[in-house]
């Protein structure tokens, strides 16, 4: 049987005991405001970026990079952020913080860089369907995406004999659900990783997608944004042991006009239309890690 809630809470509670916790960096928490803030410009978030010497030699690294194959090179802060885009500027900085903040961490069951691929890559891919189906609004799809699996990271190293007992589950049946999650561990680790945002004190809207990028009907008025999440994470070229696929029907809230009804046909179908961004989002991808 799944747990009650209090196992539940006792289970999120104890992670604040956890001495290795990773915090959330101060210049991560900086530009994660910045972005969620419609008044910032590219001068303020220069300014930040130079505040830190080292991200800022990795940010005209990275623009001076063949990804972006410019004639002249970036010389200032300002010119990466006109080549990079300030959007995917902030999504790569905030990854770079965040990755280094996890990095004494040792792997247990999960490989850290096969996390960090499919989340990064989940957060391109986000990012550009969302631009693609002119989805707006007050939402970063690319930190979302960023930060929707971190709670796999947070189990895997609080309760690693559950995950590996999880991958021989996965292994054997070939599937994997939030149910499955709860019965095992106690919670899913779609909850772990929302408690997580929630105690850096993360935009609410970002742990809320975070909390329900599985189950996107129970997201409110962030219904239609979660849709975007979980279309982007069953897209990503680096699937996780517990990528879950889409579900069976479509959620009522998907934003993006598909001929499909059942989730396998949806997801047939966006790898045929989003196909360039896929293979765009693996250099994307390896840029990005090569920069930590």
């Amino acid at each position: 049987m799944a747990p009650n809630d209090s196992d539940n809470t006792e289970f999120l509670q104890n992670l604040i005991n956890v001495e290795d916790l990773p915090t959330l960096p101060a210049i991560a928490q900086q530009i994660i405001q910045m972005t969620m803030d419609p008044d910032a410009d590219y001068k303020k978030f220069s300014k930040l970026i130079q505040s830190d010497p080292p991200i800022a030699a990795k940010v005209l690294k990275t623009a001076n990079s063949a990804y972006y194959g410019k004639a002249h090179p970036a010389k200032t802060i300002e010119d990466a952020i006109f080549t990079i885009g300030l959007n995917h500027l902030a999504g790569i900085c905030t990854s770079i913080s965040i990755i280094q903040s996890f990095s004494h961490w040792e792997e247990s069951n999960l490989e850290l860089e096969m996390l960090w691929k499919h989340s990064i890559s989940t957060a391109y891919l986000a990012d550009r369907i969302a631009k693609r189906e002119k989805i707006y609004g007050a939402v970063n799809f690319f930190l979302a995406g960023l930060f929707h699996d971190i709670g796999w990271m947070v189990l895997d190293h609080v309760a690693p004999e559950l995950i590996s007992v999880a991958l021989m589950i996965v292994e054997e049946d070939g599937i994997w659900s939030r149910y499955l999650e709860q019965d095992l561990i106690g919670v899913d680790h779609a909850e772990v990783g929302a408690f997580v945002l929630d105690n850096w004190n993360i935009a609410r809207e970002l742990s809320e997608l975070t909390r329900f990028h599985n189950d996107p009907e129970k997201a409110g008025g962030l219904a239609s944004h979660a849709c975007i999440i979980q279309f982007a994470s069953a897209l990503s070229p680096f699937p996780l042991p517990f990528t879950t696929p889409i579900g069976e029907n479509l959620s009522p809230f998907n934003p993006i006009d598909l001929e499909a009804s059942t989730g396998e046909g949806a997801h047939k179908e966006m790898q045929k239309r989003y196909a360039k961004d896929i293979k765009s989002t693996k250099d994307f991808t390896g840029l990005s890690l090569s920069m930590v």
